[in-house]
């Protein structure tokens, strides 16, 4: 209350801190704020909300073009808590991720609470429909604990609590920091994030997004929740009805991509549509076809056949009723339907009973049907005026909604081809049939229509132009269902990272980066046939050697260089670098983990990419006096560190079998640190000193000294608050007579180097002072100084 009542007394060009409310849909916000970004005005043509006629309007002293200080419409955070449980992953991305701004800092934070999949931690894969490397390099983000494999965030309860209760619907919390891709390197070259797919590659990806995106209207699928164990059918029957994505978020996810993707996309929408129409494990697939059709045209995705002359001659040719006073019909046309009360009435509580019942729209004729899934609504009157073309809708809006007595006024956009060959049929409001709606057959029949009208019927049916507009709308409605998609555009002198797909095109094989060489040095050495070389320099960049000439080469995603090929193009002077990604979920065996530690400079300032900041004054310390049977928590809290995988692994030790990790090496260090200091160490004492060791050089080349133990609250785990004492034969001499109990934690070479990269990226997410222009980090350009293993952790 005292921050409220302190915002609300400072001026907003004096404040420190201000807030801005929104009350609405979160996703109208979105697509107003990047309304805003487009038109430059606070009133957008975006709908307030699913069921409201009214467009979201911003304050116009924030957001207006003279406001004097215009309120942000970038961000460098954007929370989403855990929106993406109910409204859809892909909903909620493509609105969001165009909000960040382009910094190494930008970071979009998720959250899952409600498991999806059979298994805790598959629950993410069952949100984002494909591989994670795919599509992350498709939207441009990508979790940064994949790249890191760490994360410094606990939530290993969830799946401790679901193991010990058994219970198939208990909540999993999965949070997430997605990172944009190049945001690691703020230096790298301006090709920015463009990627080429070739068209049959990119439309098999995208029709295998497509097949996962609406896996609920596969049969076989559905079938196949009678035969799990009763708890989970229960629970996967209750959550039936929670279908997020409609064929316009496939649309407008398809915008998204082509932003970034380069590529003959009238061939790829072309070859996409063939593999929808031959698709035959949807089973209701093709009711949509028509519908899919028209939100791609609407999404800048017109097909072949679909054109305004084509639209024309079969206007000509059938001559339909419902377009007879019409001069020229358009390619898309809104279809407006009156649904009198009474048919809401009769059935309100039976659909209430039945959760969240999702409602579509049908264009029914005797040899079949088209549905429509994406539909806008309101409660008020439709006030019709003027004939063919200039038919316009205006909405009365009921404030009273759905407690109200007026009529529910849907609308939805249609192809006017649709109506040609329809315009004798009928078009309807019915409930769309899943497992949790089944019950509502017995009143509403196999149909499950709750009104419809002859589409020729005026009482009840309007065709128009252009979307009914409401009374309080300041910009045309009908302009929330157009997408504007610029294409993405190759910068001169760059070259887009060419994707190769694996046979199933679902996950990425190699990637192909061009570097040109344009200092004459290298020219010369290339023309002159001087061996090529290439060497990893970290994670996901190159280096090319060329006698003394060296270049970068820079990835979106984790390559490994020791698999790359190289294409050198004498004459042309280029190279290309082919090199597999690093699926890095499933690494294992790993040594060098040294680039897994990220810390970015940009604009003078260490940015920490894969690890949140933390205020250690404010995180509650542990009374470490107390007896250790007051931390028999710690023990299994702190070995839940470890995956089952690496519990697997640590328990072959002493085996000739196990691999070499540098990951779990450094976890086993680290628990040994945390249980030590709460006196349940390898010799059950106390400790508090530890020095880390290269047996293989016999140096110390750190010591900790733990002060505190304390809970990071908000991430749900403990954290040791210490002091770090780099290598120096004089601080350690100093210290020699004065650390009494010291414990030695023997490192190998590749951990030593890990600890190095580690150090400096713990001691910056607790830092709470300025760097000085002076700050070595800044004058060396590196974090750390020295990342070699026998050098100081600085």
């Amino acid at each position: 209350m005292a921050v409220i009542k302190r915002i609300q007394h400072s001026s907003a060009s004096s404040a420190s801190l201000v807030v801005r409310m929104y009350a609405g849909d979160a996703l109208a916000f979105c697509q107003a704020l990047r309304s805003v970004n487009k038109v430059s005005g606070p009133h957008t043509p975006c709908y307030v909300a699913s069921w409201k006629a009214s467009t979201v309007r911003l304050d116009d002293v924030a957001y207006g073009t003279s406001a004097a200080l215009p309120a942000p419409t970038l961000f460098n955070v954007i929370e989403t808590s855990n929106l993406l449980d109910h409204v859809g992953f892909h909903n909620l991305f493509i609105v969001a991720i165009p909000l960040l701004r382009n910094a190494p800092s930008s970071t979009l934070y998720s959250e899952t609470l409600l498991p999806t999949g059979g298994s805790f931690m598959q629950g993410i894969l069952e949100h984002i429909h494909g591989d994670p490397l795919t599509i992350s390099l498709l939207l441009g983000v990508i979790p940064s604990t994949y790249i890191s494999r760490f994360t410094t965030r606990a939530n290993m309860s969830d799946i401790l609590l679901h193991e010990i209760g058994n219970r198939a619907h208990s909540q999993y919390h999965e949070r997430l920091a997605w990172k944009l891709l190049w945001s690691a390197r703020p230096n790298a070259a301006p090709r920015g994030d463009l990627i080429r797919f070739t068209p049959e590659e990119l439309a098999r990806v995208l029709f295998d997004i497509y097949l996962k995106m609406f896996s609920d209207e596969n049969l076989s699928k559905q079938v196949g929740m009678l035969s799990l164990p009763k708890k989970e059918m229960l629970w996967k029957i209750q959550t039936s009805s929670h279908v997020h994505h409609t064929r316009r978020s496939f649309a407008l996810l398809l915008a998204h991509i082509k932003t970034r993707v380069q590529c003959d996309w009238e061939k790829v929408i072309n070859d996409l549509e063939g593999l929808v129409q031959r698709d035959r494990t949807l089973i209701t697939g093709s009711n949509y076809y028509q519908e899919m059709v028209c939100q791609l045209y609407l999404a800048g995705f017109p097909l072949s056949w679909l054109s305004p002359g084509e639209v024309r001659k079969l206007h000509l040719k059938v001559d339909p009723p419902i377009f007879r006073e019409w001069q020229t019909v358009p390619l898309v046309v809104t279809v407006a339907l009156v649904v009198p009360r009474q048919a809401i009435s009769r059935v309100q509580s039976d659909l209430s009973n039945a959760g969240t019942p999702l409602l579509q729209c049908e264009i029914r004729l005797a040899s079949g049907h088209g549905a429509f899934a994406c539909i806008s609504g309101s409660f008020g009157r439709l006030q019709v005026s003027g004939r063919g073309e200039h038919k316009t809708g205006v909405i009365l809006e009921d404030s009273a909604g759905i407690q109200g007595t007026s009529p529910l006024i849907v609308w939805f956009p249609v192809l006017s081809t649709t109506l040609i060959y329809t315009s004798g049929g009928t078009v309807g409001l019915a409930v769309r049939s899943t497992m949790k709606s089944t019950p509502a057959v017995q009143k509403l029949g196999l149909e499950m229509v709750l009104f419809k009208s002859l589409l020729t019927d005026e009482r009840h049916s309007h065709i128009l132009s252009q979307a009914p507009v409401s009374t309080t709308a300041d910009t045309p409605a009908n302009e929330a269902s157009k997408t504007v998609c610029p294409a993405s555009e190759e910068i001169s002198g760059c070259h887009p990272i060419h994707v190769v797909m694996d046979k199933s095109s679902t996950q990425i094989q190699s990637l192909t980066a061009r570097a040109d060489i344009v200092d004459f040095a290298g020219q010369t050495a290339l023309v002159n046939g001087c061996s090529v070389v290439a060497k990893q320099k970290s994670l996901d960049q190159v280096i090319i050697y060329m006698e003394q000439y060296q270049q970068a080469v820079a990835f979106p995603l984790p390559v490994d260089v020791e698999k790359a090929k190289l294409r050198v193009a004498r004459k042309s002077k280029y190279v290309e670098v082919v090199a597999p990604t690093t699926l890095m979920l499933g690494a294992k065996g790993e040594s060098n983990i040294a680039g897994n530690f990220r810390v970015t400079l940009c604009d003078g300032i260490p940015t920490l990419w894969n690890v949140h900041h933390l205020n250690l004054d404010r995180c509650p310390a542990f009374n470490l006096s107390k007896s250790p049977k007051a931390f028999n928590w710690l023990v299994p809290h702190v070995s839940r560190m470890f995956s089952n995988r690496e519990r697997d692994e640590r328990q072959k030790e002493w085996s000739p079998d196990r691999q070499q990790e540098t990951l779990i090496d450094v976890k086993e260090s680290i628990h040994t640190i945390f249980l030590s200091v709460a006196g349940f160490g390898p010799d059950n004492q106390t400790h508090v000193e530890f020095a880390l060791l290269n047996p293989s050089t016999g140096e110390i080349f750190a010591i900790i000294i733990v002060t505190d133990l304390r809970l990071d609250l908000a991430s749900h785990t403990v954290v040791a608050d210490s002091w770090i004492l780099p290598r120096s034969d004089d601080i350690q001499d100093m210290l020699q007579k004065e650390l009494s109990s010291v414990l030695f934690i023997k490192t190998s070479v590749h951990e030593s180097k890990a600890w190095r990269h580690l150090l400096p990226l713990l001691i910056e997410r607790c830092r709470t002072w300025k760097h000085k222009p002076t700050c070595e980090y800044l004058s060396h350009n590196s974090v750390p100084l020295y990342p070699e293993a026998s050098s100081d952790p600085n």
